[in-house]
């Protein structure tokens, strides 16, 4: 900029901030994502590029990296190039949020059958090995958050986990056979087969039934009966105006710093050309 020239101070500063923020909360989810694909492997065999929470965090730190160093050092520099890589930037994000908003609600039914088939292959896969594992926290988390068991409901456990399997052979000597993991319990207890035998093997007498207590009760009053896919879909419905209100104010904020940086933009380029600058390369060319 000439000597003597100035952009606004408060679009200058403003923008800088809000894209130092941006900037770091990118660096930050990079890291994240990407110390989640190098150590944090126990998703790879339910993970897809779409659904793997660390290819998430990685490229929404990417894109939040890339347009916060842009933003950051256009308002800094006031770098006419960088101003307008920034803004390019932002409105693509922008038409992509919004498809992909609409593509949601398009194939919300695919949406729904795809992650219950992601939950069904981590029940499959729920300690499957000597040691927690990741990938069990992530079903346990889910079901626990929100007050839900199985997929589909909890007698996805015992149609798909090996340990918790529904036979009179199984029943006999696995303790856990015919239930479900503790975090389907219905309330926080220390008892961690407050989920096992809820459920009476097929041909099982009530003779039979009545000598076990948890079958007796019912698997009601002992374990969530609802399956987290509609669980899920219930709380994402009941929280639509918030949800609408965050998605709004990010779209908002995103319009804003558009028009800010178009804003900066042009005082730029007008002061330049007053000065006889080419704002391209900054230099005088009359």
């Amino acid at each position: 900029m000439p000597r003597g020239a100035e952009v606004s101070p408060l679009v200058k500063w403003t923008l800088f901030t809000f894209n130092l923020l941006v900037l770091l909360c990118g660096i930050a989810a990079l890291v994240v994502g990407v110390y989640g694909r190098l150590v944090q492997n126990d998703f790879d065999d339910v993970a897809n590029i779409s659904t793997d929470p660390a290819i998430i965090l990685i490229a929404s730190g990417v894109v939040c990296t890339i347009l916060g160093t842009c933003g950051t050092a256009g308002a800094l520099r006031e770098n006419v190039m960088l101003l307008k890589i920034y803004y390019y930037g932002i409105t693509i994000l922008i038409l992509l949020e919004i498809a992909g908003g609409v593509l949601a609600f398009v194939f919300q039914e695919e949406l729904r059958n795809e992650a219950s088939d992601k939950m069904l292959e981590g029940i499959m896969m729920y300690r499957t090995t000597n040691m927690q594992t990741n990938l069990d926290d992530a079903v346990e988390t889910i079901q626990k958050s929100l007050c839900c068991c199985g997929a589909r409901g909890p007698r996805d456990w015992i149609q798909n986990n090996l340990y918790h399997n529904c036979t009179r052979e199984t029943f006999r000597q696995v303790i856990s056979a015919c239930g479900v993991p503790p975090s389907c319990c219905r309330n926080d207890t220390a008892n961690t087969q407050c989920g096992y035998r809820v459920y009476p093997f097929p041909g099982m007498t009530s003779e039979e039934e009545m000598q076990y207590p948890s079958i007796a009760r019912g698997a009601d009053e002992t374990i969530y009966t609802d399956g987290c896919n509609d669980a899920l879909y219930r709380w994402i419905v009941s929280n639509y105006a918030v949800l609408g209100g965050i998605a709004g104010g990010i779209l908002l904020l995103q319009v804003i710093t558009i028009f800010m940086a178009i804003s900066m933009k042009d005082s730029i380029e007008s002061i330049l050309l007053q000065y006889g600058y080419d704002s391209n390369v900054n230099k005088r060319v009359v």
